[in-house]
């Protein structure tokens, strides 16, 4: 079966329905799984509640009960906070995959009283191979939180997954790779590294490499970040990476040379931008443990890449 999920949006909503209070406070990706994480307040003493999830697949004009779901669902007896519902994706009947964009979830409360409570989440957006991220605003800026980890465009078609250092080197092209070509180490928490062809829609076929309604960022997009966390320098490298507190959480993913060679992982995280720098070169907003700026490097090199809501 075809392992495909999405990306989605952190949700924090109330809807109050006849003293019933339903409230999603996270949504994330667990293997296999999607994990609901909501409280249940109100009521009267005694009263037990019918909670279930739905799922639309055409922008909320129908909704299905998903029925391979576990933990706080179906009859909860007890009010309270911390509440999950886990939703075993491939295991939902008549069910290979979850992609598009006009996906949208909702947390149903029935009680025992004529009254219910339902919490609906966001659509969901995925990138070509159905990722789940989560997104946070800087300013007016809203920024996926993990690095891009797609072999696919947001089309469907595929990059070009490169291993070998000389052919790396040679190419003028567009290709991804892992750390060290270790996809079992490094995809999950540091993601793909990418040439600039592969997200440079001039090289690329005008394909974009980040999911719909994301693109790839500007060096002025970049520059502006920096100012909204400080500007160049020590302050703003602080506030972005996993510790600081503008919430970006950058990791120091190092990166692959115009050679091919793999280094600095735990040292610095370059992040490419979609605007040249001249020929053979492009800019990037670059990161290490004391300063964050942005410079340009070859085309060729392998950085990290973080998506921009359009």
């Amino acid at each position: 079966m075809k392992k495909t999920f999405l990306l989605l949006s952190f949700l924090f909503s109330v809807l109050l329905v006849n003293s019933q209070t339903v409230t999603v406070s996270n949504v994330a990706q667990s293997g296999d799984n999607i994990v609901i994480t909501y409280s249940l307040t109100g009521g009267t003493a005694g009263q037990t509640f019918d909670v279930s999830l739905l799922l639309s697949e055409d922008g909320k004009v129908t909704w299905k009960k998903l029925t391979s779901v576990t933990g706080d669902v179906g009859v909860v007896k007890t009010t309270g906070t911390g509440k999950k519902i886990t939703w075993s994706v491939l295991t939902e009947p008549s069910r290979t995959q979850l992609i598009g964009d006009n996906i949208y979830f909702k947390v149903k409360c029935s009680v025992t009283t004529p009254a219910s409570t339902e919490v609906e989440i966001p659509s969901l957006i995925t990138d070509g191979d159905g990722n789940i991220y989560t997104t946070i605003t800087i300013g007016t800026q809203t920024w996926l939180k993990e690095n891009l980890k797609t072999t696919k465009y947001n089309d469907g078609t595929a990059i070009t997954n490169v291993t070998d250092d000389t052919k790396w080197a040679s190419l003028t092209t567009a290709a991804y790779c892992w750390y060290d070509n270790n996809s079992a180490k490094y995809k999950a928490t540091y993601g793909a590294l990418y040439n600039w062809y592969a997200v440079d829609k001039a090289s690329n076929g005008n394909k974009n490499i980040c999911p719909v309604g994301y693109h790839v960022p500007t060096k002025a997009e970049y520059q502006k970040l920096l100012t909204n966390v400080g500007g160049s320098g020590t302050v703003s490298a602080k506030a972005l990476v996993t510790t600081g507190n503008s919430g970006f959480s950058a990791l120091l993913t190092g990166g692959r040379s115009s050679g091919g060679d793999f280094s600095l992982i735990g040292t610095y995280a370059i992040f490419w931008s979609s605007t040249t720098s001249g020929s053979g070169n492009a800019w990037y907003m670059g990161m290490y443990s004391s300063d964050a700026n942005v410079s340009s490097s070859y085309q060729e090199s392998g950085y990290s890449v973080r998506c921009f809501r359009d």
